[in-house]
């Protein structure tokens, strides 16, 4: 499948960005088909969690592992029933400016390529709606940095 990818430059210093990406219990709070999350084990910079999400009527639950490398990259390593692969990657960079570029693209396989051409624009509409429910998340938490 293509590599999908969204960025926006934010006004806010890469630490705490960083700390909302890695913050997953919290997503359910932003990303409003996020209905779930649980965190099943955290060892060093990895996390894994499985995570429940809705869409119209598609439901899927997956099994997630992130692994940070603070402050600047968070993958995200998922499978469930729809996808048999589910790769995001969040990249954070210092411009010259001070303010932050983050980026995040997501790359998957589908479990049953027949749904290929549903799927398809339902993901990627998907990524760049993340980045702008990411983007007033930071606005929100971060508006006084």
């Amino acid at each position: 499948m293509p590599v999908i990818e969204a960025a926006a430059d934010l006004p806010y210093p890469v630490g705490p960005l960083f700390d909302l990406i890695v913050d997953v219990e919290r997503y359910p709070a932003f990303l409003p088909w996020v209905t779930a999350v649980e965190v099943v084990g955290r060892e060093g910079a990895r996390t894994q969690a499985r995570v429940s999400a809705r869409h119209e009527a598609f439901a899927l639950e997956l099994r997630a592992e992130m692994r940070a490398v603070a402050p600047l990259q968070v993958d995200i390593r998922a499978a469930g029933w729809w996808f048999a692969r589910l790769e995001s990657r969040w990249r954070l960079s210092t411009l010259p400016d001070g303010t932050t570029r983050v980026a995040h693209t997501l790359d998957y396989r589908l479990s049953v390529p027949v749904l290929s051409s549903v799927a398809r624009p339902l993901v990627a509409r998907a990524v760049p709606k993340v980045m702008a429910r990411f983007r007033a998340r930071a606005d929100a938490l971060l508006g006084g940095a």
